[in-house]
């Protein structure tokens, strides 16, 4: 379904939800940490809800997709994340309700076409993917449908909460109020489950072992020091589109800051694809190009320690998993603040 074309009957009964979601503000009475669930009835999986705009600054309806989205969407909520890896936390497809100058050309073409028109502030609707790593984008065919039954249910559930607005708190742990469709000939039938999440799937990490040549090399060669050394791997703010059919992407970037002076050591971007390879090969090749041992390394991500924790154990390095960077945060900062002029 990925590849397939969007009817324009499907388009239209996407717009007619959104028009009617839209209309109902229900961000007047709900919250963004209102989190309900509405099960997809094509694959079963859980799209965790929100809806934005209580504080009146973006209005819009979020289904975040299963668990990974459910996770996503819970460290937007924490407040000791940092704030620049924000939308690379949303796996979700949204319904945001904008003004006209928000829309790209090909929002607009579709709105006309469809024989649409709206006029006035944050009336305007838009459809996007947020997928991590990745630059927001147009839906897809599935995506369409999926959204359909999302703000169908959101709807319901938000006059619901209106009537009861203690309807999402249960004395269920971890478990979450969901909407589930049960198919009766062509008909759905929806009704009301307390459900918890599935696991969440681990992010598969891989281990790499130095060879043993730069090991030797190392170990000979290399002065041991008592540098501490902040390193991290996120995403650069600037996208990148290989070409105009291909959605853009965000490379990884892997950064690495001296702690007790801040002094940048190394920096370099890779692609998505073996990019955790290269983050390990740049940071072998730095030790043995500048001839120097840190004592300790410190991380923010557990799978940073994943990736380096053989070879360090071989190099006699210590590695801290920490809150907050003492310096790195704040070249980031600098850097996000330079790519976005």
């Amino acid at each position: 379904m990925e590849n397939e074309q969007i009817t324009i009957e499907e388009w239209k009964a996407l717009f007619e939800v959104a028009i009617r979601f839209r209309d109902q503000k229900s961000w007047e009475w709900m919250r963004d940490d209102m989190i309900f669930g509405v099960q997809n009835p094509e694959n079963g999986m859980i799209n965790y809800c929100i809806v934005l705009g209580n504080i009146g600054q973006y209005f819009g309806f979020s289904a975040n997709l299963g668990t990974e989205g459910l996770e996503g969407l819970q460290k937007m909520n924490d407040i000791n994340q940092n704030e620049l890896d924000a939308i690379h936390f949303q796996n979700c497809i949204m319904a945001s309700f904008l003004n006209r100058n928000d829309l790209h050309p090909r929002d607009y073409k579709l709105i006309k076409k469809l024989g649409l028109s709206f006029r006035g502030k944050n009336q305007w609707i838009y459809f996007r993917n947020y997928t991590p790593g990745f630059f927001p984008w147009f839906i897809t065919r599935e995506q369409v449908i999926n959204l359909t039954h999302a703000l169908e249910q959101g709807f319901i559930v938000a006059e619901l909460i209106k009537q009861d607005p203690a309807l999402l708190y249960s004395s269920h742990k971890n478990a979450y109020y969901v909407r589930v469709p049960e198919k009766k000939g062509k008909k759905i039938v929806w009704k009301s489950e307390w459900r918890e999440p599935k696991p969440l799937k681990k992010k598969k990490i891989k281990r790499f072992e130095i060879d043993d040549i730069s090991l030797h090399r190392i170990q000979n060669s290399a002065q041991r020091t008592s540098q501490v050394w902040e390193i991290s791997i996120f995403f650069l703010p600037a996208p990148i589109q290989d070409n105009k059919k291909q959605r853009p992407y965000f490379p990884y970037m892997f950064l690495g800051v001296e702690r007790n002076e801040g002094l940048g050591l190394f920096s370099d971007t890779f692609e998505h694809e073996d990019y955790q390879k290269n983050v390990f090969r740049n940071f072998i090749e730095f030790i043995e190009r500048e001839n120097v041992i840190p004592k300790t390394l410190m991380v923010t991500q557990e799978e940073i320690v994943e990736i380096f924790q053989p070879t360090a154990k071989k190099l006699g390095i210590q590695i801290k998993k920490i809150d907050k960077f003492k310096y790195l945060y704040l070249l980031r900062e600098h850097l996000d603040q330079y790519m976005r002029k």
